[in-house]
């Protein structure tokens, strides 16, 4: 989606990520773009994180790793391997789509991974001739969602033409389109998210989130 070629340049023995609008990123993607990852479960937990373990990053904000859909042998092995700090869980509105996000959000508590919030994509449409939002999934699925379990909702993303169309070009919507409504409801979930990030940094460093007693 961001048309960036396999990396090329190494640094020792490290992969050079490429970067676009100064976002280093690394995906499966880049190295058979036309072409099926046709491997099991262990093997693709390994070579994702090869991926990550073995890439030059450099100084970082935050590193983002996409998740794919499910609870099996890649999210766990990235879950236990990487020290994730926090999780953010995506959806559309719709209750079969939330389904999948509440069974990831019990991985997440059982792997005693924080999760800062969640993330609607898909969540109204604005047709050109009005300027009313129609609902076309469902109306605050997400945020429903969100209130059972006790989780901030981090930011509703509209459809919009312009993500597709960025989306098949291979540039990014807040450089291209930054006045987009999408665009800055982007910007509202990065913040949003940053916000929850320093609040769980916080509370890390006044006290424990999680302790054990053992009896001797």
């Amino acid at each position: 989606m961001l048309s960036l070629p396999a990396p090329s340049a190494m640094q020792g023995n490290l992969i050079v990520p490429p970067e676009v609008d100064g976002i280093k990123v690394i995906s499966p993607a880049m190295f058979s773009s036309q072409m099926a990852h046709i491997m099991r479960g262990p093997m693709a937990g390994n070579f994702i994180r090869q991926l990550l373990m073995q890439s030059d990053w450099g100084d970082l904000d935050v590193l983002i790793i996409d998740y794919p859909p499910g609870t099996g042998d890649i999210q766990l092995t990235l879950s236990q391997v990487c020290n994730i700090t926090a999780a953010v869980l995506v959806s559309t509105p719709q209750e079969v789509a939330l389904a999948d996000v509440r069974k990831a959000s019990h991985m997440f508590e059982t792997l005693k991974v924080p999760i800062l919030g969640i993330i609607e994509t898909m969540s109204w449409f604005r047709c050109d001739q009005c300027d009313k939002q129609h609902f076309i999934f469902k109306k605050d699925g997400a945020k429903t969602f969100a209130d059972q379990m006790g989780l901030p909702l981090l930011a509703q993303i509209p459809l919009d033409a312009a993500i597709t169309e960025c989306g098949d070009s291979g540039k990014t919507l807040v450089s291209t389109f930054p006045d987009s409504i999408a665009a800055r409801a982007f910007f509202s979930a990065a913040q949003a998210t940053l916000q929850e990030l320093a609040f769980l940094r916080q509370q890390t460093q006044e006290g424990l989130l999680s302790f054990s007693l053992k009896w001797q």
